[in-house]
């Protein structure tokens, strides 16, 4: 469940994103629009299917988007990461209705506007509108990626594809791969549990990883691009 954070993070933290041209008097308006709230690693923040009436920006932590099949198998989308926008499609979505789930995989701390102000502030400030614009642009890029990968890809290269991305995003000091189970590792690359740990022990004799319980290191990241494009 969300909860209120004792540690207030400014405003200015949002400045610095798509609401960097804002006025004093529109950052002000911005911050009375906002809620901060915090929830636990493990928590669901959205579910697929529910309504979407809000946007979130994560300030801290990281959460994992992922969408669930009619047969219940679970494919992960994305990891978002502090300075992300979470369900920014449900700006556009006139059904209003979320297209995947959002947990928390560490704690994090969101930032929560409702949707209808922020439509009203796109209206309102075209150089928001077109920033937002890009993100979502960005995203979609992304997601067309990502799905073309997993259609056409082999094992090996779905896998070499997602710690690349994953590594890619990580904080030197705080890297995702410990965030993530073996379980999850395959769901990013639509991999199912035992081929997962089938290709994760033959990169690593390979000597292109190294496996230390959840933390994964990158040893030949040259040899693992390689497989990413061939495969």
């Amino acid at each position: 469940m969300e909860k209120s954070k004792h540690k207030n993070y400014p405003i200015i933290r949002l400045e610095q994103t798509c609401f960097a041209d804002l006025t004093k008097e529109q950052v002000a308006e911005l911050s009375e629009h906002r809620r901060q709230v915090l929830f636990e690693a493990g928590e669901d923040i959205l579910k697929q299917g529910g309504l979407g009436t809000t946007v979130l920006f994560l300030l801290d932590g990281y959460v994992k988007e992922y969408i669930t099949s009619i047969h219940g198998k679970q494919t992960n989308l994305r990891v978002a990461v502090p300075g992300d926008f979470i369900a920014l499609s449900s700006l556009f979505n006139p059904d209003r209705v979320n297209q995947y789930s959002v947990k928390a995989i560490k704690d994090v701390t969101l930032c929560v506007f409702e949707r209808d102000y922020l439509l009203k502030l796109i209206k309102e400030n075209s150089k928001v509108a077109f920033r937002l614009i890009q993100r979502y642009s960005e995203m979609e890029n992304y997601f067309f990626s990502l799905f073309a990968g997993h259609l056409y890809g082999q094992m090996h290269g779905k896998m070499a594809r997602t710690l690349l991305y994953i590594d890619e995003i990580s904080n030197p000091e705080d890297s995702i791969f410990n965030y993530l189970s073996r379980i999850e590792l395959g769901e990013f690359a639509a991999i199912n549990p035992s081929n997962t740990s089938r290709v994760l022990k033959s990169f690593e004799a390979d000597g292109i990883i190294k496996l230390q319980e959840r933390c994964i290191s990158i040893l030949d990241r040259k040899r693992l691009i390689q497989i990413a494009e061939l495969g």
